[in-house]
């Protein structure tokens, strides 16, 4: 009696209010596992919890927005979960995940727990009830017994976290989970699994319609019977199509109608962002999808934003300056995942070709590191990036780096195909286009600007941010075996066109290489962070009363009077709140991702070798608790940073520096012109450092190689593996930790960290 009683109380005191976007079976389901658990719903009152999926459905900053999976995970664990662990904020992939280990070494744990945590998930020692995932070395143990017959946990290989961490998306586990992981099978039985344990609610189907509608379309409920639709005359239908879409959709049980009405209409259907029309639809928040979503929603027949998915939502006009001579071609992506990379280098501003030509193709779009494109590519010199690489250009508006891992990174091609249409549009980049001009100029590859709207959404360190920094840094996923198929017909083809220097569509086969012949360009925006007149410090205003841009957009009067401080904020290993980062933007703050435009660094009050970290020293930036900025918002103004300085003495005690030493010797060099520590030295880092060091040598002025040296080439090798073809060559061998330490103590310590 007392188990039940308490059961029935696990939500006393949680006041709810369920999204009305997401499908009826889950608010259904939510609805009847919240009451019966204690949670009443809020009609005349304030509700304590929102729950939605999507990460633009809010009703303040007072109250906590959380995914489904905060209910049925505080359920299972008998107690109310932290609604921080259960956040729809897109780069935190692994929101509602809880992972445990069995059988993993401590320094691969300690990087599972920093990941898991950094990117929204939680990590617990023991196997409790509340657990999620269990990572497992092998198949055995405790553990696993218990774990594998339990059908609420997912019992993975180590390699499903790598693969999240290293594309920072939340990989599907059936490919990687025990007994008998797919992964480990041929493409073909991979090809079947993945069609067969699609996730109803979290699939995001592709429909990519061109102007066309499903026949005869007859939906089995009246799913859209909530909302009231309008179509806007950008989309430039043919009549006929027009006339089919709206009696398809009120088929649905929608409402359409032939006029805007601010008060009555939900849905925005249109084609194009940045217009009067679309800028007015945000600002009355209204839903606003594209025509494929309109089409994949009558397909799917249940309603999901149209902010999952990039061509669910409508597109900038004009393409990226950039791109505009840029040439396509794509190989391993098959069917509907083929279309949406077709479509997205057409909307980017690319020209899609079927053929691989030489001279002329300057993209290859591939999913896999084998096959006659990519041998053609790799051959004449054409970047060769995965899909991740579109969809995040697309994304940001702007073209991301050609030498960044991660795009350069080929999993198992069936898991690259699973993630086509996976990548959600960014909060921040809907406010750019509600409040900014469309930017005159765009970044070219490896050239990244710092934005100076809301919110810098350049993501390229945050892989780097993953772990803890050692010596024993986390093993990148080993590129997998080359598969070949048996489409005889594109094999033909594929070997008429090789003489003529032009690769076809049809290729079906081919060898991988795990060579890499490039070096990368050391980072533009780092080097200007480094030359800057206020590299560490905050920029100055004039004291001056500024419009915000929301009383802008809104056409109102009242002045705010802000500081004269310009903050760009960047965190690491602290995750603020949107009031916390809301109240801060109205002191003139801006929360970058990318530590080389930030002029701060909110950390924990602990030394903690992080990449974000480690960079701010290089860049002798502030590097504060979090209290500053709450102490700032309390007392409307920023507060003195040497106040919320970091003091760890025992760690530096340790590791034998002092921080403030440290950054004093950075901001100086950098106040007389000098470049940092590493200035002039070209660093080799083998690939299982990379991700954790590369922007770490290049804040300290050092160039990064990426493919192995040569004999006569001016390189310092780091490597905590002895390679006998290195040391053959003449090349003496340090350790990681001559950059690491390097950094905390700003010299160069050769001798200390020599291995081989």
């Amino acid at each position: 009696m007392s188990q039940t009683s308490n059961s029935s109380k696990l939500f006393d005191g949680v006041v709810y209010k369920i999204d009305q976007t997401m499908s009826s079976r889950t608010r259904n389901n939510l609805e009847v596992a919240l009451s019966s658990h204690g949670a009443i719903p809020a009609k005349d009152t304030t509700p304590t919890h929102a729950i939605t999926e999507s990460p633009h459905y809010d009703l303040g900053p007072e109250i906590a927005h959380v995914s489904p999976k905060w209910v049925m995970a505080s359920i299972k664990g008998k107690h109310v979960q932290n609604a921080s662990y259960f956040s729809l904020d897109p780069l935190k992939f692994f929101s509602g995940v809880i992972i445990s280990t069995s059988g993993i070494p401590p320094y691969d744990r300690d990087t599972m727990f920093g990941g898991t945590q950094l990117f929204g998930g939680q990590y617990r020692l023991d196997l409790t009830e509340d657990v999620t995932h269990l990572m497992v070395a092998e198949p055995e143990g405790e553990k696993y017994t218990e774990a594998i017959a339990d059908p609420e946990v997912s019992v993975v290989m180590p390699d499903w976290f790598n693969a999240c961490i290293k594309h920072r998306r939340h990989y599907r586990e059936d490919m990687f989970k025990y007994p008998d992981p797919p992964i480990l099978r041929n493409s073909k039985e991979n090809e079947k699994t993945a069609e067969e344990k699609e996730d109803d609610e979290e699939l995001t189907l592709l429909y990519p319609y061109d102007k066309t509608l499903p026949y005869n379309y007859k939906p089995k409920e009246l799913f859209l019977k909530e909302y009231t639709f309008f179509l806007s005359s950008d989309l430039m239908l043919p009549r006929s199509i027009k006339r089919d879409l709206i009696k398809y959709l009120e088929r649905a049980g929608a409402r359409v109608l032939s006029y805007y009405d601010s008060l009555t209409v939900d849905v925005v259907i249109m084609k194009w962002r940045g217009s009067k029309r679309y800028i007015q639809a945000c600002q009355d928040k209204k839903i606003i999808g594209s025509f494929w979503w309109a089409t994949n929603t009558l397909c799917r027949e249940r309603f999901v934003s149209p902010l999952k998915s990039l061509l669910d939502y409508p597109v900038p006009k004009g393409g990226i300056p950039a791109l505009k001579d840029t040439s396509f071609a794509v190989s391993g992506y098959r069917q509907e995942a083929r279309k949406y990379v077709v479509s997205l280098i057409t909307a980017i501003g690319g020209k899609y070709t079927k053929q691989i030509v030489q001279n002329s193709t300057t993209h290859l779009i591939s999913s896999r590191k084998n096959g006659p494109k990519y041998e053609f590519a790799k051959e004449n010199k054409i970047p060769a990036i995965n899909h991740l690489w579109l969809e995040e250009t697309f994304q940001q508006w702007e073209c991301k780096p050609l030498d960044d891992e991660r795009y350069t990174t080929f999993p198992d091609e069936d898991i690259l195909n699973a993630k086509v249409g996976k990548t959600p549009v960014c909060p921040k980049e809907v406010e750019r286009w509600m409040e900014e001009p469309l930017p005159e100029v765009t970044p070219l590859p490896n050239q990244p600007q710092p934005n100076v709207s809301t919110t810098i959404s350049n993501e390229e360190d945050m892989s780097r941010e993953i772990s803890f920094v050692t010596t024993e840094d986390q093993q990148a996923p080993e590129t997998p075996r080359s598969e070949v198929q048996t489409n005889a017909n594109a094999k033909a083809n594929a070997n008429v066109n090789v003489n003529t220097n032009t690769i076809d569509d049809n290729e079906d086969s081919g060898n991988g290489d795990n060579g890499d012949s490039t070096y990368t360009e050391s980072s533009q925006a780092i080097s200007r962070q480094r030359r800057g007149s206020t590299p560490f410090g905050t920029q100055k205003r004039s004291h001056s009363e500024v419009e915000t841009s929301s009383q802008k957009s809104q056409g109102r009067k009242k002045k705010v009077k802000q500081t004269a401080q310009v903050c760009r904020i960047a965190t690491t290993c602290v995750a603020l709140s949107e009031k916390e980062k809301s109240n801060a933007r109205a002191l003139g703050a801006q929360f970058v991702e990318s530590i080389a435009f930030a002029t701060h660094l909110v950390s924990e009050d602990r030394i903690i070798r992080t990449p974000k970290f480690l960079c701010a020293i290089n860049l002798g930036l502030h590097i504060i608790r979090r209290e500053w900025i709450k102490d700032s918002i309390e007392g409307h103004e920023w507060q003195d940073e040497k106040n919320y300085a970091i003091h760890d003495k025992e760690s530096e005690k340790k590791l034998g520096f002092s921080l403030d030493d440290s950054l004093n010797i950075a901001r100086e060099r950098i106040f007389s012109g000098e470049n940092g520590w590493l200035d002039g030295l070209t660093v080799y880092l083998p690939p299982k450092n990379r991700d954790s060091l590369k922007q770490v040598v290049e804040t300290a002025g050092g160039k990064v190689v990426l493919r192995k040296p040569l004999a006569n080439d001016d390189v310092l090798v780091i490597s905590e593996d002895k390679d006998p073809g290195l040391i053959r060559l003449g090349f003496q061998l340090y350790s990681p930790d001559l950059v690491i330490h390097g950094t905390l103590q700003q010299k160069l310590l050769k001798d200390k960290y020599l291995l081989w």
